[in-house]
């Protein structure tokens, strides 16, 4: 993939243009403030800076900085640290709401120049020692995390839409911090590791950190001498970045991770587009299209989306970047407008993306929601379907892929059904975020590992992580009256003695919706234990021999078995969930009474 040579980019700068020129706009938030689409929204922020005017601005004390290095535990800092931004984010878009309030516009040089103190903007936990190191060879101030790069970006968009209101001692101040803190340690300091990661963070850190460089270099006596060899570090990352996406453009860290990375390689992209005056286009690459088609296909049913890796099991979408991609790229569906993102639901309080929410929101009305269908994402092995029937909103998927993804979880030929908005064969996503969470200690975590998953245990074994474990796409088919794929998973196993393991799932949509799923596996010889475990996160009742329903808040799942030959066993097992909440979960354990070297094994799964 080829991006821009320093060449070009010199000349794209020469062009000239303004940066964010919605948010610049006086007549963009005269809409917000009286348009009727922007009320709820409006009203959340404004409930927000109300609450925090209330509320005392206080410092991060060494206390709380410590606890990870100390504990391991993440929560409590975060929480402080991330009501800092959610302080700077919210009284940033009041004081372009209502510039004329005067507490707007002092809170918010209050908190602006409360994290100015903050001893580092990165968090402890992607810091060595936790940010404690006595001697570190990159000090902690200058260290480039996710979350410091983010902050460059929040503050240099912040000095310039509000350049001339807020206090010059302020903005000078900010501006100076970010150049400190952020620029020029990534200009000097040797390349930390995601400047070549084809994860997120290239994407997060290596655009905050080129958005807030296009802000403060542009103001120097000669920009292009600056910004161009910037920006073509810049991009470098931005193009490892991509390099981690096949040609179905399906993110496999899931969806929150595409909003997150591709979220901010799309605020990047937009300021480098109208700084170059156009000529720098980096959504015209390819695969970014299909990227940015990725968000439709992972919607399952209302709000209910595919959850593998470390997501959720359900989300909220960015209306500001949902409708400045449907611009982009025609043809784009958007979700429902019911399942726009709160401006609380963020809990790092991401100034970009709640900026865009008002600034790049369709001034006119947006036909929103998701069509039905059928979606394969090969290179990823996702397989997707939406679909309505007897007056339930279905949807179904299911995965092959590897055991060494980003964010991964062992699950290969994992399977989950929501109905009408509720996942109720489920997928945990992501667990509590620990120090031990992203170790060697990973798959220890019951959401990580495979037996928090809905697939098959062999021979008293689970999957196993690593490149080697993975499954194969084998088929798939999509009828008016099923939609078929079968996938090999018994590659995700390192049992000798299994030869094969097929998994076929099959949605059938003829009387009601049926989700059936069939298993053939091969063995050398007489396997010792086999086992179908299914995910619930309500406890499953007996409803008659061979059947155990799941009831939900507004659907019922039956579960249907042959119990003339498997036994059916349900336990209950507790879980910390990515808020730091437990949270209950149930397996359903379907095990063969006679085992065969030969042996089949199906269940139907059957909405009520």
């Amino acid at each position: 993939m080829r991006m821009y040579s320093l060449i070009e980019i010199a000349d794209g700068i020469r062009q000239g243009g303004v940066l964010f020129p919605q948010g610049h706009d006086a007549q963009q938030w005269a809409r917000v403030r009286s348009e009727p689409q922007y009320d709820v929204m409006r009203a959340e922020v404004v409930a927000a800076g109300e609450e925090l005017l209330a509320t005392p601005l206080r410092a991060i004390p060494f206390s709380l900085f410590r606890l990870y290095h100390d504990t391991g535990a993440r929560t409590t800092y975060e929480m402080a640290y991330f009501e800092h931004r959610r302080r700077l984010t919210a009284f940033t878009a009041l004081c372009l709401l209502y510039p004329e309030d005067a507490r707007y516009r002092a809170a918010l040089e209050d908190v602006i120049w409360a994290v100015c103190d903050e001893f580092t903007w990165a968090l402890p936990a992607h810091m060595p020692e936790g940010g404690l190191a006595l001697e570190p060879a990159y000090p902690q101030r200058e260290w480039v995390d996710l979350f410091a790069a983010e902050t460059g970006f929040a503050l240099a968009e912040a000095c310039s839409l509000l350049d001339g209101v807020l206090a010059p001692h302020v903005l000078q101040r900010a501006r100076s911090e970010v150049r400190s803190r952020v620029l020029e340690p990534f200009l000097r300091h040797p390349a930390q590791w995601w400047q070549t990661s084809t994860n997120n963070w290239a994407a997060v850190c290596a655009g905050a950190v080129g958005a807030a460089g296009l802000y403060l270099y542009r103001d120097e006596a000669d920009p292009v001498t600056r910004l161009t060899p910037f920006l073509g570090r810049v991009l470098g990352c931005l193009e490892s970045f991509l390099t981690g996406f096949d040609d179905d453009g399906a993110c496999t860290e899931g969806l929150l991770y595409w909003d997150y990375g591709f979220g901010f390689f799309t605020y990047f992209a937009a300021l480098l587009h109208e700084a170059t005056g156009g000529t720098l286009d980096l959504f015209a690459l390819p695969k970014v299209e299909a990227i940015a088609h990725f968000q439709e296909k992972a919607f399952l049913s209302g709000n209910a989306i595919v959850s593998f890796s470390d997501s959720t099991r359900n989300a909220r979408y960015n209306p500001g970047l949902a409708h400045y991609l449907a611009r982009r790229f025609p043809g784009m569906a958007v979700p429902d407008a019911a399942f726009r993102a709160r401006f609380d639901d963020d809990h790092c309080y991401r100034f970009p993306a709640a900026l865009r929410r008002f600034a790049w929101l369709e001034p006119r009305p947006v036909a929103d929601g998701l069509t039905d269908g059928a979606f394969l994402l090969p290179d990823a092995q996702w397989w997707v379907v939406r679909t309505h029937a007897d007056g339930h909103e279905i949807g179904v998927a299911a995965k092959g892929g590897r055991n060494d993804e980003s964010h991964n979880h062992n699950d290969i030929g994992n399977v989950i059904l929501a109905v009408d908005g509720e996942q109720l064969l489920a997928d945990l996503g992501s667990g509590e975020y620990t120090a031990t969470y992203f170790g060697p200690e990973r798959y220890r975590y019951l959401c990580n590992d495979s037996r928090g998953h809905s697939v098959p245990r062999v021979d008293g074994m689970g999957q196993r992580d690593g490149g080697a474990f993975h499954g194969t796409l084998l088929s798939h088919a999509s009828t008016p009256a099923e939609d078929t794929v079968s996938l090999e998973i018994g590659t995700a196993y390192e049992v000798p003695n299994l030869r094969s393991l097929v998994r076929t799932v099959v949605l059938d949509k003829t009387a009601g919706v049926t989700l059936r799923i069939h298993d053939r596996y091969r063995f050398a010889a007489m396997p010792t234990a086999v086992s179908e475990r299914f995910i619930a996160l309500q406890a499953p009742a007996v409803v008659a021999p061979g059947v155990l329903r799941i009831t939900g808040e507004h659907a019922a799942l039956d579960v249907r078995y042959d119990a003339a030959t498997l036994t059916a066993t349900v336990t209950q097992e507790g879980y910390s969930n990515h808020s730091a909440r437990q949270e209950s979960v149930w397996f359903i354990d379907l095990a063969p009474i006679t085992l065969t070297p030969e042996l089949e094994i199906a269940v139907e799964f059957h909405v009520v």
